[in-house]
């Protein structure tokens, strides 16, 4: 089955299904949007032009939550996503709460910085409304090294992308990311930042923020 990882280092997203790709070992082709995320050739691929998304033989796979629960199915399991029905219940629930609640939050800041001149107070009010997210979503964490106890989860690499996104771009718009004021968020962002798979990872997207962004 041929299949094909679209994909780009700059988006959070993306870097999600490198991350589960990278900690299970399964591989694809990849490739950039074709004209970019949106255009109309990629939307001949994917239906909303939306990336990351898998093209198969006689399918496309879309949305990055989806894309890594496919992985580790396509890979016969991992400790990433465990068996037990109640664990599995609460990996997801971080992963859906983030992207509903955090997400939602800090949209208009990423809407911003399509426009080429964000507007800093748009800027700085979406931060401040995530912070607020972010406070609600811990929460839901264990006590432990990562979100939920001390192993590694679908969750972490949910939360991680965005998370290194927002210590790079809040400084430039005179912000502070949770991950170095809020204790919990502290405590998770250095034990993931010490995990030699996600620095890897990490260290393409810091290569395609200073691509875009320039030093932040």
């Amino acid at each position: 089955m041929a299949s094909t990882l679209y994909i780009t280092d700059l988006s959070p997203f993306g870097a999600r299904v490198r991350l589960v790709c990278k900690f299970t070992g399964i591989a694809f082709d990849e490739l950039t949007p074709p004209g970019g995320a949106g255009s109309d050739t990629m939307k001949q691929i994917s239906p909303f032009g939306k990336m990351p998304a898998i093209s198969l033989d006689d399918r496309v796979l879309v949305e990055s939550l989806a894309l890594m629960e496919y992985v580790v199915d396509k890979a016969g399991g991992s400790p990433l996503m465990p068996q037990s029905p109640e664990r599995r219940a609460a990996i997801r629930g971080v992963m859906l709460a983030h992207d509903h609640y955090v997400m939602g939050a800090v949209w208009p800041f990423f809407l911003q910085l399509r426009t080429g001149k964000p507007d800093p107070a748009i800027c700085r009010a979406a931060m401040d409304a995530a912070d607020v997210q972010y406070g609600v979503l811990t929460r839901l964490f264990d006590e432990g090294t990562f979100a939920l106890g001390g192993e590694l989860s679908l969750a972490d690499i949910a939360m991680a992308p965005l998370a290194l996104l927002f210590t790079r771009m809040y400084p430039a718009f005179g912000g502070t990311a949770p991950f170095n004021v809020q204790p919990r968020l502290k405590a998770w962002w250095s034990a993931i930042s010490d995990v030699p798979e996600i620095a890897d990872v990490f260290s393409r997207m810091d290569a395609a923020i200073a691509r875009v962004f320039g030093k932040t």
